[in-house]
């Protein structure tokens, strides 16, 4: 690592530690890096999903590249995976591949909101109604009150909801593409990949998806699953469940493994990646321990047929076995 000039974005470290796999200076130094700040973290988050971007290039140039090892999670515990060098860092390819990551990056949005958790992180907010809200990890939140309204934007993640009553002052959560409004009460709202949840453990509360010209009226143990195209799915589960991961579990019925996987990840450092859309579509039921993320991910994969593999230590794909 001496020799080698100190990374300073998540992409730089990416470059290295692919073209220096066997750097054991070079590993530590990104470790320290890694666990410096929640930031560091969702950054390498997005360089890597950057890098298999890169997956779409034409086949001719595969020779450039060099295959990734690929080692199965149960002798992870004995010996850290590795991926081989490339072939050739100077090829035109490679040059291709940095400019596009470190542009690609340079234009993410910023990592802003007026609250944020990191992998594996809770936060308790007390707001100046007396309200409460705790956040799941690898949450965002903005809050914006007015003297007629108490507004908040779930931005990503997940938020359970505590609301102190104001018949004069509705509180409103806005996530994705719907709108839920209460008085005060208790519930659960959730940010996945392909839906957005809403589920009350107390009290009533009014949901409008923008796919719908009518709100719904939720009341304890009722919920909705509102899916990215539109669709709204009508559930009822017992009050105890909701907002289990709030003591750490993962209580799920008949969910698809890909939103399962969603959850779980959010405690674990580094990525998770489903390989096959067969497989992030199949039904999962279970409780699973969140403060054991690698033990529920494995969990998780046998019920659906599959292995966990891991490329570097912070890259995890679920694939058919």
């Amino acid at each position: 690592m001496s020799d080698l000039p100190k990374p300073q974005k998540a992409s730089e470290w990416l470059l290295l530690l692919k073209s220096n796999p066997d750097d054991k200076s070079l590993k530590d130094a990104f470790s320290a890096w890694y666990e410096q700040s929640p930031r560091n973290a969702v950054n390498w988050q997005k360089a890597v999903k950057a890098y298999k971007l890169l997956g779409s290039l034409p086949a001719k140039y595969e020779e450039d590249w060099s295959d990734a090892k690929v080692v199965p999670f149960t002798q992870m515990e004995r010996k850290a995976a590795s991926l081989t060098s490339f072939r050739s860092l100077g090829s035109m390819l490679a040059i291709a591949a940095c400019l596009f990551l470190v542009l690609w990056l340079g234009w993410l949005p910023a990592n802003h909101a007026d609250y944020v958790t990191g992998t594996a992180e809770t936060l308790e907010i007390k707001l100046p109604d007396g309200s409460q809200i705790q956040l799941a990890p690898e949450s965002k939140l903005d809050v914006a009150f007015t003297d007629t309204e108490r507004n908040v934007h779930l931005i990503q993640g997940h938020g359970f909801f505590n609301i102190a009553k104001n018949p004069s002052k509705p509180f409103n959560v806005h996530v994705r593409d719907t709108e839920v409004t209460v008085l005060g009460t208790a519930f659960d709202v959730g940010l996945h990949e392909t839906n957005t949840h809403v589920f009350v453990k107390e009290g009533v509360v009014s949901v409008k998806p923008l796919s719908y010209l009518e709100r719904e009226t939720l009341s304890v143990g009722d919920g909705l699953f509102i899916s990215t195209d539109g669709k709204v799915l009508q559930r009822r589960i017992s009050p105890d469940y909701i907002s289990s991961w709030r003591e750490n579990r993962l209580i799920v019925n008949d969910r698809p493994a890909s939103e399962v996987i969603d959850t779980i990840k959010r405690y674990q450092k580094g990525i998770v990646i489903v390989a096959a859309r067969d497989l992030a579509n199949q039904p999962v039921t279970g409780v699973y321990q969140l403060n054991n993320p690698s033990a529920a991910l494995s969990a998780v994969a046998r019920s659906i047929g599959a292995k966990i593999y891991t490329v570097l230590p912070w890259v995890t794909i679920i694939s058919p076995v």
